[in-house]
């Protein structure tokens, strides 16, 4: 078993195998006579060690262990034939491939050297972006990766398999010598399982291949990986990259409910507002806008009177963004800062039509300003009934914006999920995936 240190992680250079393991590489150093102790002296000293049974390895890893040890014979020119005695006394200098592999290492335990060792080559060793291919934990998460597309037929290695390789190396037990990595996934679980639902990736009794294979890398997970050698965890870096796609991911189906919920409120409570446009792409000219839903100028509708029935229904067309992200993303979840100026709106236009227009029964027909004699005044009894009647409505128009948009769900999701497959529909498109609402409203 793999010692402790102190602060409770597991030491590479105190397990007992892997001092087996260098006393028989040292002996391949001097039957070689190298000047320094390499990779590939551990890599041929590992086969020797396992054939004289003074180690084991799992089945699994037997035949790549016989195979790394001949590849590596070969490059340092030493027969197999060749008597190694392992060398328990000697110091030897480290070359620097494998200082920096010992270094990558040097909290793992055996089994994961083991797999490490059996997957490092020269070509690695050589590459700038090395030290991260080189962790022991990136070869355990790319196992897992690769057992993932392997049962969903996935055909290259990308930033979203990754962190899906990393749940599942997380739920394996792979990552337990990684604290940083754990509390990355156990922090970021919402966003992780969005983006396993939305690629139909199931990792629920998977298990890591033995090796991983010759899975091609896309261009995102290859830059991730280059942007994040130089942090001071790498893998922790190229995994909360991929969770932010994950995250980006939701935020964009959360929109896409927001727009959905306004247009379908609005083809319900006033389809002659004519809808020009939604889309789920921001406009430059509307400062802080993820999205919105936009209304043809030339509509009868902006030529209308403000009438009490036009604000309760203007009320519900603002607020429903805003229920329809909380029916889709749940009470929490669903409140953001998207909805502020749907928001800074209907409570705008209500507060008009109770203290400017005298549209309300308990406020009275009257205007506030007028009788504080047009002064900024902020307080009295009108000013807080005001206010009072101000939060009864809002609270009141919100309460029939959930039965409308609960009633009308279906049409919502339809739409939504309809502009996160193309951002932006426009009027006519819209009708006719609403064929229903069109209906409803003649």
């Amino acid at each position: 078993m793999p010692t402790k240190t102190p602060n409770g992680a597991f030491k590479l250079t105190a397990d007992a195998n892997f001092l087996i393991l260098i006393g028989y590489a040292k002996g391949v150093a001097a039957a070689a006579r190298a000047d320094t102790l390499s990779v590939l002296h551990v890599q041929l000293a590992f086969k020797i060690a396992v054939a004289a049974k003074s180690l084991d390895v799992p089945q699994s890893l037997a035949t790549r262990v016989d195979l790394i040890g001949r590849e590596a014979a070969a490059q340092i020119n030493l027969s197999l034939d060749h008597e190694i005695e392992p060398d328990k006394t000697t110091s030897w200098p480290l070359d620097k491939a494998l200082h920096g592999f010992l270094g990558t290492v040097k909290s793992a335990s055996f089994e994961e050297f083991t797999q490490a060792l059996c997957e490092w080559s020269q070509d690695t060793a050589a590459d700038s972006k090395a030290p991260v291919r080189q962790d022991t934990h990136f070869s355990a998460i790319a196992r897992c990766s690769h057992a993932i597309a392997e049962h969903h037929q996935v055909s290259e290695f990308t930033l979203e398999l990754f962190v899906a390789g990393a749940a599942l190396a997380h739920q394996s037990g792979l990552l337990m010598h990684r604290p940083a990595m754990v509390q990355a996934i156990r922090s970021n679980r919402v966003p992780l399982e969005y983006l396993l639902r939305k690629k139909q990736w199931r990792i629920e009794g998977l298990r890591p291949l033995a090796t991983h294979g010759m899975l091609p890398e896309n261009e995102c997970l290859t830059h991730a990986i280059e942007n994040a050698a130089s942090h001071e965890d790498p893998l922790v870096t190229v995994l909360n990259l991929g969770i932010t796609l994950g995250e980006k991911l939701r935020e964009l189906e959360q929109i896409a409910h927001h727009e959905a919920g306004h247009a379908v409120a609005s083809m319900i409570l006033c389809p002659e507002m004519s809808i020009e446009k939604a889309t789920i792409e921001g406009d430059p000219e509307i400062p802080g806008a993820d999205g919105y839903v936009s209304f043809d100028p030339s509509a009868r509708w902006h030529a209308r009177q403000f009438t009490k029935q036009f604000v309760m229904r203007d009320l519900q067309i603002s607020l429903a963004g805003r229920v329809a992200e909380q029916r889709y993303a749940g009470h929490d979840e669903g409140v953001d800062q998207g909805a502020n100026s749907d928001l800074r709106s209907a409570t705008d236009t209500v507060w008009k039509a109770i203290t400017v227009d005298g549209m309300d029964e308990e406020f009275g027909p009257l205007v506030l300003k007028a009788v504080t004699d047009d002064s900024d005044i902020a307080s009295g009894y009108l000013f807080d009934l005001a206010q009072k009647r101000l939060q009864s409505i809002m609270k009141e128009g919100y309460r029939a914006c959930e039965v409308l948009i609960n009633e009308n769900w279906q049409h919502v999701q339809t739409l939504a999920q309809a502009l996160l497959v193309k951002p932006t529909l426009y009027g006519d498109e819209i009708l006719e995936l609403l064929p229903e609402l069109v209906q409803k409203a003649s």
